[in-house]
């Protein structure tokens, strides 16, 4: 908990009351008894709009801009000149008083399954936090560290970005310790021109706080990887061992990261094993479910060329003269890498499936290379089109793989 005060005087601002706040957040329907509310302003929706559901919800206080002149709602209001600058100002002089210390991890593909993994692996041992769900970017991730109680030996923070700079700002905020690097590859790359500018925009990462970074064996390929990285460091995927309840490779080199960092922070081969068969992969992660004698694996929280494949590779064999189904969703924010992306997919996809239900144009390339090979293919323009085609050829023995971009939501067909 915080004293309102407190806040002001670290924002540099007065407050006319001091009270007690028990909780931070930017989204309005979070808001609890005691909370915080940061009222930013985006493209869509500006936050001081909310300020009335706010004091609904039981919230106490709102940090606004200084232009706003409407109604407070019975909240204290905090006036600064940026709202989100305000937000970083504070979660990093909360971090700085702390004794926290924080394992950053990034890289275009398995951040959040290898922060879960750290997460589980170190919490026996540590006082451990992390983000909630993917809260990994420029507005969620100081939300986190606010959040946090403030006793804890580390924080395990996912950093996302989208474009070159969003790294050092969330480092500037909260310098890691410890640093993994995982696979560089086409996600989110509308903003770069090629896989050099990603690794580079990756590489801030490496502060002069680092201590020891974990780097996949491809990220280890650019130079600007290694000559950013300063501190102790070990490529993996490497040898571990440890039995795991699972088999698929993405998995498995996920862990291989998380293995790196527990063995480096004391953490024994034994007190791993015992915990592996504990964890629980996030939702809609490759998950398997079984409906009507089908096998439905959905893994559409997100889709990239690298996790795609990854997919693909990793089905599970339907049964005798049954069929692999996938149902996909159009892979976005690639920008001008789009078209060659969804083409090298849907090389590997013809190999391993054997009928493709799809949405969005970018899927036309994929669509021609099933046809090409004598494999059906069909391009759909509607989720509820999709969802019936899925429901008309999916039969007892076969598996559907549902992945898409998160913007697809293709697990909802499964609810």
């Amino acid at each position: 908990m915080f004293s309102l005060a407190k806040v002001a005087a670290l924002l540099g601002v007065l407050t006319p009351k001091d009270l007690v706040v028990c909780q931070f957040e930017i989204d309005s329907r979070r808001i609890g008894h005691g909370g915080l509310f940061f009222a930013l302003c985006g493209n869509r929706v500006c936050g001081e709009d909310f300020l009335s559901e706010v004091a609904c919800n039981g919230g106490v206080a709102a940090i606004v801009s200084n232009d706003y002149c409407g109604l407070d709602y019975g909240l204290v209001l905090l006036k600064v000149d940026n709202v989100i600058e305000s937000l970083h100002r504070l979660a990093k002089a909360v971090l700085l008083e702390r004794r926290t210390r924080i394992i950053g991890v990034t890289g275009s593909v398995g951040k959040t399954t290898i922060k879960e993994f750290i997460y589980h692996l170190i919490s026996q041992k540590y006082n451990v936090y992390k983000n909630p769900m993917s809260f990994n970017s420029q507005v969620t991730l100081p939300i986190v560290i606010l959040n946090a109680k403030g006793d804890e030996d580390f924080i395990v923070l996912e950093m996302a970005m989208s474009k070159k700079g969003d790294i050092s700002r969330l480092i500037d905020i909260a310098p890691p310790d410890i640093v993994v690097l995982g696979q560089i590859t086409y996600c989110h790359a509308e903003n770069f021109s090629n896989l050099e500018g990603i690794a580079a925009s990756k590489s801030e990462i490496f502060n002069k706080k680092v201590k020891f970074s974990v780097i996949h064996e491809e990220s280890a390929k650019f130079d600007v990887v290694l000559k950013a990285c300063k501190s102790d460091r070990v490529v993996y995927p490497s040898s571990f061992p440890i039995k795991l309840p699972f088999h698929e490779t993405h998995f498995v080199e996920n862990f291989s990261a998380a293995y790196e960092v527990a063995k480096y922070l004391g953490v024994k081969d034994k007190e791993i094993e015992c915990m592996v068969d504990s964890f629980k992969m996030n939702d809609h992660r490759f998950q398997k479910k079984q409906i009507n004698g089908v096998t439905f694996i959905d893994d559409a929280y997100n889709a990239n060329p690298a996790s795609s494949i990854a997919a693909f590779k990793n089905l599970p064999k339907p049964s005798k003269n049954c069929k692999k189904i996938a149902v996909f969703g159009a892979m976005g924010e690639l920008g001008k890498f789009s078209l060659e992306s969804h083409r090298i997919v849907g090389e590997v996809a013809v190999q391993e499936i054997d009928e493709l239900l799809c949405i969005g144009d970018e899927c036309d390339v994929m669509v021609d290379i099933f046809c090409k090979h004598g494999k059906f293919a069909r391009k759909f323009k509607g989720y509820d089109e999709l969802k019936n085609a899925m429901n008309n050829s999916a039969c007892n023995g076969d598996v559907v793989l549902l992945k898409g971009s998160n913007y697809h939501k293709l697990w909802e067909f499964l609810q």
